[in-house]
């Protein structure tokens, strides 16, 4: 089968192998138009002006300031009630002060999962490990 000018190929990794199909290049340009998310601020006790920037189709940069233990800034990436995968980073201070901090996301290669995206960042406690000021972001 020939393209026509104006369509491209786009790779789906699926969990079994890979699905191959034809979308128009309009339709490529709408997996990157901003979404009404986009823009939006989350925040709370341990997390304030978090912001998510869908910088191509499948790349985010979650921004944002924190006051967490030892800086560490911890987040889990879900679609629905499945984990995904998780990860930390380090903001720029630790509790308590507000330190700033940066996740650069690329979901590219998790397209098999039937449910949107979110991820949860979090403080992992001292005491415990346990999970503390949960805030979960949906990813658009």
């Amino acid at each position: 089968m020939q393209m026509k000018m104006g369509e491209s190929l786009l790779f789906t990794a699926l969990t079994f192998g890979v699905s191959v199909g034809f979308v128009p290049y309009e339709d490529m340009l709408a997996f990157n138009a901003p979404a009404s998310d986009q823009g939006k601020v989350y925040q709370n006790e341990a997390f304030r002006n978090v912001t998510v920037e869908k910088t191509a189709f499948g790349h985010y940069v979650i921004s944002g300031e924190a006051r967490v233990f030892e800086a560490t800034v911890n987040y889990v990436v879900t679609s629905g009630q499945s984990h995904v995968t998780s990860g930390y980073t380090t903001a720029s201070k630790g509790g308590p002060d507000w330190g700033t901090f940066q996740i650069e996301l690329d979901t590219t290669m998790l397209t098999a999962y039937s449910q949107p995206l979110a991820i949860t960042l979090f403080e992992a406690s001292a005491e415990d490990g346990r999970p503390l000021h949960e805030l979960t972001i949906p990813l658009f």
